[in-house]
Parts: C-alpha cells; sequence; structure tokens
C-alpha cells in the first residue's frame, strides 16, 4: 500500500511538471509572463519531482535517502510558494487592468460609458436620491479646427479633470462620447447643483488662460424625474442642449 502511494505520487508530480514545461514552450510563450518566477516553480516542482523519486527508491535501496526526501522537498515547496506569491500579485494586476479596460476611459482616465451604467446600478441600491448629469464641452470642434486635434485632445482631458475635482467625493463622472460626459452626483439640492455648474464653468474657462470656453450642462433628478436610466439620461441630455441653445442666443444678443 505505502509503495503504491509512492508510485502514484511519483506519477502525479511527473506528469504535472512535464505539463509545466509543456505550457512554458507554448501557452506561455505566448503571454510573456516573468521568466524569473516561472522558472522558480519549474525549479521547484524539478526538486519536488526529486523528491518523490527518491522517495520512490528507499523501498528498494539500502542506504538512507529521508534526508535528501526532505530537503527536496522543503527546498521545493519553498521555491513553489514564493513562485504562487510573485503569480498571485500579477493575476491582481492584470485582474485591475482589465477592470480599468472594462469599466475606464483610455485617454481621460474617469469612467467609460460601462462604467458609468455600473455606478448607476450601484448607487441606486445605495441612495434615495441623487442627480444625473450630462455634460458637453463646448467649442471642442473650434478648437480641433485651429489648433489640431493634440490640442483637442488635451482640452478633453483637462475638462474631465476639472468635473470630476468639482464633483468631489459626492459624484462620478464618466466619458460617454467624444466630449460628452455624464455623472451621478449624491445630492439633491439644486442650488448647491447651480454652484456646481459655476464652478465647472470657471474651471473650463482657465483651460486656456481666461478664455471663454464653457460646459453645457443638464441633469435629472433619480425618482422625481424617473427611475430607468435611460429616461433619466435622456432627460439629462434635453437639459443639457437646451443649456448650450441658451447660450448660444445669449451670445447672439451681444
Amino acid at each position: 500500500m505505502i509503495l503504491l502511494t509512492k508510485i502514484t505520487l511519483l506519477l502525479f508530480s511527473s506528469i504535472f511538471f512535464s505539463y509545466i514545461l509543456y505550457m512554458k514552450s507554448h501557452s506561455f510563450k505566448k503571454i510573456e509572463p516573468r521568466k524569473c518566477s516561472l522558472n522558480l516553480m519549474i525549479i521547484g516542482m524539478a526538486f519536488i519531482v526529486v523528491g518523490e523519486f527518491l522517495n520512490f527508491i528507499s523501498s528498494f535501496v539500502k542506504y538512507r535517502v529521508d534526508i535528501y526526501v526532505s530537503f527536496c522537498f522543503i527546498l521545493g515547496a519553498i521555491l513553489f510558494v514564493i513562485f504562487a506569491i510573485i503569480f498571485l500579485n500579477s493575476v491582481d494586476n492584470t485582474l485591475k487592468c482589465l477592470y480599468g479596460c472594462v469599466y475606464e476611459d483610455a485617454m481621460t482616465g474617469v469612467y467609460n460609458r460601462n462604467g458609468i451604467k455600473k455606478i448607476f446600478k450601484d448607487t441606486i441600491n445605495k441612495e434615495d436620491n441623487f442627480f444625473v448629469m450630462s455634460f458637453d464641452l463646448d467649442e471642442t470642434k473650434i478648437i480641433n479646427d485651429n489648433f489640431g486635434h493634440l490640442v483637442g485632445d488635451e482640452y478633453i482631458i483637462s475638462a474631465a479633470r476639472a468635473i470630476k475635482e468639482v464633483l468631489g467625493a459626492k459624484g462620478v463622472v464618466g466619458r460617454t462620447g467624444g466630449d460628452e460626459f455624464a455623472a451621478i452626483y449624491i445630492s439633491t439640492d439644486q442650488e448647491e447643483l447651480k454652484k456646481v455648474k459655476t464652478h465647472i464653468n470657471k474651471r473650463a474657462s482657465e483651460i486656456f488662460n481666461g478664455s471663454n470656453i464653457n460646459i453645457s450642462m443638464g441633469f435629472s433628478t433619480y425618482k422625481k424625474d424617473g427611475k430607468n436610466m435611460k429616461e433619466l439620461f435622456d432627460l439629462a441630455d434635453k437639459r443639457m442642449y437646451q443649456d448650450k441653445k441658451n447660450k448660444r442666443k445669449a451670445d447672439q444678443r451681444f
């Protein structure tokens, strides 16, 4: 029975070791893992296989090999645990990267459309009332036409940062289009919202050294204006475009 156990352990450890070597030469080569951590696993597994082999032949030799068996198992286990720690840390970083790709906008660093949808679902489970906000950056086309798209991108990035900083801990902002943003803001005070709008426009005008650039904004209120995400964002968009029209009318008077 003891001999059968030794054979089984040797067989399975050898198969696993062979599988690791196969994965290194095929699948691991494609994803390019850290060679150092992968080699630790291979060396650690090699010691374990050697230990299993010595443990197996100990039944047939006169010499005591217990000390070598223990040495191989302990060293192999240490190397394998070190690999596991490095590997799990790498997996954690990869998952964070994947989360960023799914929910974050690569250019601005704020949430993307999927991220805002997730935040909305999370918020309705925690908050009874909040604002859904819609933003559109004014004069983006003019900036792109006159100064180039690189400057236009910098404008979008700076505007995203300004909106995020003004909303602070009470708000979450996401980019939903080229120069369009949406936000969830935990408040029901419209006077507070007016101050937020004024502050955002002040920050926008500072992006190009006191230029007269503004950010159009609309909002809707959860429960009061609806509970469905689409109707709330549609209403916020409608009010945002009305805000943009009002600015144009005001500019035409002067």
